[in-house]
């Protein structure tokens, strides 16, 4: 093989390119290198680390202070509550006579338990001590008790330090006795301010006995005939007693027609966040037609379709029971629909026109809201109705002034 055929051959195979061995020289340099870079080592990342689920904690509903047990008030609950002072009253001190009402005259107010039972919320009430028995019943968180009477407000101071003392309601009972005159006066000046310890002193000394004959005329009446009372049954007692300890009552000078304290109880009420459960009016409204003061203080009332009004009318021998008194019961919202219809009325009008009696009886009713016909046409209503019951109503006043003349 000559060197021309060994040129071609490699020219064929494309191994060596155009170059032949005679071109060869210096060999060509081969391209730099580069050396490989140096790794540079990532940080390495933390793994971010999953929230902690708290567990789950299910917040207890905030419990009403007038759902717990009766204790001391708040601070900021008593110091609304003590805003509550009713119509101011005379500083003069006037003599204890038979002529004011240190006991109640309704002698069957029992009949009234199985509707107000355990109605709780606020208790208003006038008069003297028949309040603690349907306080005990009802079982209120706190009490209003209201007379236009001072006399009547220092018997409720009485019977508020002697219930603080007992244990038992024969304690209460015992020391009405004259013979515990000067143990009362002790305590009445450790609990009271000179004003309210003079009228206690004077209340105990003077008609103490006078109720205690009444009591015992009751604690018969209880064993007897079932008519229990604050005095004749130990569970009422203790929650009467219980309020009493715990400061949840307050006594206050009003006068039911003026509105003035009445109003401003329903003010004190809706601050404190309460509704009434039961209002007693004795029979204070039979001796007046409804004025416009006391409609607009009872509407401004914080009522419910729960509460009970409570109240005794005179309509008659043939209507009455025990001293002769019929026995009523109103919702407030039914009370609240009379206290909204305009016209001369009261509540003898009232129960003589649409009482429902119930039970079975002649003495005990309810009085409903106000009739269709009365809402359709006010006016036919009072002149057909109304006017009529009213004018025997007066025809009965008139003949019970002359035989008393």
């Amino acid at each position: 093989c000559t060197k021309k055929e060994t040129s071609k051959i490699s020219k064929n195979d494309g191994s060596m390119g155009a170059s032949t061995a005679d071109d060869m020289g210096t060999p060509e340099k081969a391209p730099p290198v580069m050396a490989p870079a140096m790794a540079v080592e990532k940080p390495v990342e933390k793994p971010v680390p999953k929230p902690v689920e708290k567990p789950r904690v299910v917040e207890k509903p905030k419990v009403s202070i007038w759902d717990q047990p009766v204790a001391k008030l708040p601070k900021e609950m008593q110091d609304i509550f003590d805003t509550l002072k009713g119509r101011p009253f005379s500083k003069k001190f006037r003599r204890v006579d038979n002529e004011h009402y240190y006991k109640g005259n309704e002698t069957r107010y029992d009949l009234w338990y199985k509707y107000i039972k355990d109605l709780g919320g606020a208790y208003v009430g006038v008069g003297p001590d028949q309040n603690y028995s349907f306080i005990g019943v009802s079982k209120p968180k706190i009490v209003v008790l209201m007379d236009y009477d001072i006399q009547v407000l220092a018997t409720h101071k009485m019977y508020m330090l002697l219930t603080k003392k007992a244990k038992t309601p024969g304690d209460v009972y015992k020391w009405l006795g004259r013979k515990y005159r000067k143990q009362v006066a002790k305590w009445a000046d450790e609990a009271y301010d000179k004003f309210w310890a003079r009228w206690v002193k004077s209340i105990h000394s003077g008609a103490g006995e006078f109720v205690r004959k009444h009591h015992k005329q009751r604690l018969y009446a209880a064993k007897k005939k079932g008519h229990h009372y604050w005095l004749s049954d130990q569970a009422i007692f203790d929650v009467w007693k219980q309020l009493v300890e715990a400061d949840r009552i307050k006594t206050v000078l009003g006068d039911l027609r003026e509105g003035v304290t009445m109003t401003e109880i329903g003010k004190v009420l809706k601050q404190m966040n309460i509704t009434v459960g039961v209002q007693y009016f004795s029979n204070a409204e039979e001796f007046w037609f409804y004025p416009d003061a006391f409609r607009k203080s009872n509407l401004a009332m914080p009522y419910t379709d729960k509460t009970m009004l409570i109240r005794s009318i005179v309509l008659g021998r043939k209507w009455a029971i025990g001293f002769k008194f019929h026995y009523c019961i109103q919702k407030g919202l039914d009370f609240w629909e009379w206290m909204r219809f305009p016209g001369k009325i009261s509540s003898n009008s009232i129960a003589k026109l649409h009482r429902i009696p119930l039970e079975g009886t002649k003495y005990l009713s309810r009085l409903p809201g106000l009739p269709a016909d009365a809402k359709q046409d006010p006016k036919t209503y009072l002149d057909k109705k109304v006017k009529k019951v009213n004018r025997g109503l007066k025809r009965n006043k008139d003949l019970k002034k002359k035989k008393k003349k």
